[in-house]
């Protein structure tokens, strides 16, 4: 398992291209859209792939794609 920095959550679903990931590899996000406003979380790679760019939100869940369409979960 891998560990990866991100600056924020937003700026990883947009421009996040990880193609060195592999499924169980972390990355810990410093924001939602700017680092240190408390929106940041700990991600986990899963072996889902979907529509690149897609937000918590938008998927109704504690999942989030990448700008590649790699899928994370939230580590709780």
């Amino acid at each position: 398992m891998a560990e990866f920095k991100w600056n924020t959550t937003a700026d990883f679903i947009a421009n996040g291209k990880l193609s060195s990931a592999i499924v169980d590899d972390v990355i810990i996000t410093e924001g939602y859209t700017t680092s240190g406003d408390g929106g940041g979380g700990t991600w986990k790679k899963t072996a889902t792939t979907g529509t690149a760019s897609q937000s918590p939100a938008q998927l109704a869940d504690a999942l989030l794609n990448d700008a590649s369409g790699k899928q994370w979960s939230l580590v709780i």
